[in-house]
């Protein structure tokens, strides 16, 4: 099995689109393919890392240190 692929390729949605997406619930799990660094997969990853803040914060997330 061929787990490797072009991570330019994964998010094919542009930024503002992540204002209309759903916040919920993140469970933990061992399949780390659903952390993806996004600064590997985008070009234009910081408008989507500071969309995707905003709309953790304003669902009640708590930001924590870096």
């Amino acid at each position: 099995m061929n787990l490797q692929r072009d991570k330019k390729n994964i998010i094919k949605y542009p930024s503002q689109m992540l204002k209309s997406f759903e916040v919920t619930v993140y469970e933990w799990i061992d399949n780390l393919n659903f952390t993806i660094n996004p600064k590997e997969c985008l070009d234009n990853f910081d408008e989507y890392i500071k969309i995707a803040k905003e709309r953790f914060l304003e669902a009640g997330w708590v930001e924590t240190a870096k």
